[in-house]
């Protein structure tokens, strides 16, 4: 597997527990943070984050990519998230960047 299919499998592992995230509270209101600048350049950093772990990590299959670039997710999660009783929707009051670290301890 090459670099660049690595890069961006990693990108997607990076991105995919968000994904997920955001299939899981499809039903729930839509958090207002969204829409904000910040938000998507946090996600892609999550995705440029995933892909340096799976090339430092030299994956070699495709399973593997997705893997290191997940759980460099998790990491940062673990780093910077918070958990609160309400997730989506219930902190508009709250400021962009406890919304996006609640967004991510959830």
């Amino acid at each position: 597997m090459g670099i660049i299919e690595t890069a961006a499998l990693g990108a997607v592992g990076g991105i995919l527990p968000d994904i997920i995230k955001a299939i899981r509270k499809r039903f729930e209101s839509t958090p207002s943070y969204i829409k904000s600048s910040y938000y998507w350049f946090s996600v892609v950093l999550l995705a440029i984050i995933g892909a340096v772990a799976s090339i430092a990590a030299h994956a070699g299959t495709a399973q593997e990519a997705l893997a290191y670039g997940a759980s460099s997710f998790a990491l940062l999660t673990q780093v910077v998230g918070q958990t609160e009783e309400k997730h989506l929707g219930g902190a508009d009051e709250a400021s962009l960047i406890r919304q996006i670290r609640t967004w991510w301890g959830s």
